[in-house]
């Protein structure tokens, strides 16, 4: 419709006497507007009705069922029978009580002298065998692999291998095995837990005095974190050789019960600031196949080398109260002593250092010829 014709039929016959001031019309207004109003009301209405029917139609369905939590899996602990559901309190108890649970000497990992082995790079180009570590570096391996992680919570939990921690360190009577345990335990400021042969022997002559000791050792160090399970010459309870038929040795009775718990505790363990830490002069006298399969890591206590010698000799004789003179040949010690333990040196030095002789160092300065009779190396 053309603009003419519209106004012909909407306004031409239209009486305005009323409206002087030629205000606008509402109703016309409103009659232009309606139409689009209506359809878009129609439009939300619709879909208002459509969303109301869907909700309908899912209330008459019947819920879904919600899955059933997955059952926790129980874990058969070996050996807890013999508890008889005594609360860990009172297996601690026991266990301190029969000297199984023990404060031993304080020591620091700084305790543990030496340093990096300058010639390391050279020895392995010249012989295709690896090098020993260095005394810095068994520092440093204990310090990243079980100190942290016994001493931080959230150390422990950020690890890759989450199960329970083993270790083995094996090496020469006298290279500081038994003290950097010691000085785990009283850095981590750790519970240690004594399941050496020597130390258990009365649990060792019942029938189930090892199944009941294990139970105990691994629900109290649980229990009772950080804690160390120290375990001294392993080498008895894996026993390698040929297998004799006959009676076994107390230790050995100790092998299988451990090797159930430490097989079946695996997830008894997730997270948790327990470590179990065996120690060996002769790792040659045990079972290279059990020894690899129950502990995750072996640590070698090299005997010390040139450098290590001289500062050991130094520090050793410093804190016996003794003093050096710059005239001390401590090269030629150091070459002297090839093959000697920090254990030897000790001892060596204890012997010469008396109390009376440590009253005297400042007009008798120490001697080299005076360490000539100290003890060999084989006697450490």
């Amino acid at each position: 419709m053309c603009i003419r014709d519209r106004y012909m039929k909407e306004w031409e016959t239209k009486d305005e006497s009323d409206n002087f001031s030629q205000k606008f019309d509402y109703e016309y207004a409103k009659d232009i507007v309606r139409p689009d109003v209506e359809e878009e009301i129609k439009k939300n209405v619709d879909e208002m009705i459509n969303c109301e029917l869907k909700l309908m139609k899912k209330g008459k369905q019947k819920p879904a069922k919600k899955p059933k939590p997955p059952k926790a899996k129980k874990i058969k602990i070996p050996g807890q029978s013999t508890g008889g559901n005594r609360p860990p309190l009172d297996l601690l108890a026991e266990l301190v009580e029969n000297g199984v649970v023990k404060k031993l000497l304080p020591a620091r990992l700084s305790d543990f002298v030496g340093d990096f082995n300058l010639m390391g790079s050279a020895l392995e180009k010249a012989d295709p065998m690896m090098a020993d570590p260095s005394m810095a570096q068994l520092r440093q391996i204990v310090l990243e692999y079980i100190a942290a992680p016994l001493g931080s919570k959230n150390i422990r939990q950020s690890l890759d291998k989450k199960n329970l921690l083993t270790y083995l360190f094996f090496g020469p009577a006298g290279t500081g095995k038994t003290m950097m345990v010691r000085a785990l335990a009283h850095e981590c400021n750790a519970l240690l837990i004594d399941l050496s042969p020597q130390n258990i022997k009365g649990y060792l002559q019942d029938g189930k005095g090892p199944e009941k000791l294990l139970y105990f050792a691994f629900t109290v160090a649980r229990e009772f974190q950080p804690a160390i399970i120290y375990i001294d010459e392993i080498h008895e309870v894996f026993p390698g050789g040929k297998k004799k038929t006959g009676n076994k040795s107390g230790a050995q009775k100790l092998k299988n019960h451990l090797l159930k718990h430490l097989k079946n505790q695996k997830e008894y363990f997730l997270n948790e600031r327990v470590v179990v830490i065996a120690c060996t002069n002769q790792p040659a006298q045990s079972n290279k196949k059990d020894m690899k399969s129950v502990f995750n890591k072996h640590i070698f206590f090299p005997l010390p080398d040139y450098g290590t010698r001289a500062l050991l000799f130094k520090t050793i004789v410093e804190k016996q109260g003794g003093r050096l003179l710059d005239t001390f040949p401590l090269g030629a010690l150091a070459y002297m002593t090839i093959g000697y333990t920090a254990g030897s040196f000790k001892k060596a030095i204890e012997k010469v250092l008396s109390k009376r002789r440590i009253e005297q160092i400042k007009d008798r300065p120490l001697k080299i010829c005076l360490l000539y009779t100290s003890p060999s190396p084989r006697d450490s």
